[in-house]
């Protein structure tokens, strides 16, 4: 079993009670809250590599238009 503590200034004054453990409902809440960003970092992160392979297709798909154009043009010198 894990204890979560946080800082409990008010008891600043008293030695023995520096911090007081979380309630199971405020850890619950956070790992909630950590798996909600994990997801939507996850859909930003997925939607980039989209665009990235969609650039890279475009980049090829240029590059071959670029390559039956010169060897047509070359085609038509010889």
């Amino acid at each position: 079993m894990v204890e979560v503590y946080f800082s409990d200034s008010s008891n600043s004054d008293n030695p023995h009670r520096r911090s007081s453990p979380l309630s199971l409902a405020v850890i619950q809440e956070l790992e909630e809250t950590v798996v909600n960003r994990m997801h939507k970092v996850a859909i930003i992160m997925e939607k980039e590599t989209k665009f990235i392979k969609l650039g890279l297709e475009t980049l090829k798909l240029s590059w071959y238009d670029s390559a039956i154009g010169v060897s047509l043009c070359v085609r038509n010198i010889i």
